[in-house]
C-alpha cells in the first residue's frame, strides 16, 4: 500500500501519459459528463497504442468501476463506435 510519505514525495520519480491516464481513469466520473469522459479515456488509450479489442475491453472494466452511474451497454458501445470512427478516418 502506498504511503503518505510516498505521496507527498511523489517529486522522487517521473510521472509519464501512463500514469496521468491511469490517475484520470482511478479518479472516475460521476453523472453528467459521463459520455464525453468515456470518450476521452477510449481516445487515450487508442492513442496510447492500446489494441482496439483490448482497449474495448478497458472500457467497459473502467465504466463498470469507475463511472457512477455506469453507461448502459448499448450507450457505451454507441460512444465506443463514435471514437473508432474518429480512429479510421484519421
Amino acid at each position: 500500500m502506498p504511503t503518505d510519505k510516498m505521496e507527498d514525495n511523489h517529486y522522487s520519480y517521473k510521472k509519464y501519459y501512463t500514469g496521468y491516464l491511469l490517475d484520470e481513469i482511478v479518479k472516475g466520473v460521476d453523472s453528467g459528463n459521463r459520455n464525453n469522459w468515456i470518450a476521452s479515456i477510449f481516445g487515450k488509450l487508442l492513442r496510447a497504442g492500446t489494441n482496439p479489442r483490448n482497449a474495448y475491453s478497458l472500457i467497459h472494466l473502467i465504466n463498470d468501476n469507475y463511472v457512477s452511474p455506469p453507461l448502459e451497454n448499448k450507450e457505451l458501445d454507441t460512444v465506443v463506435k463514435s471514437i473508432l470512427k474518429r480512429f479510421i478516418n484519421e
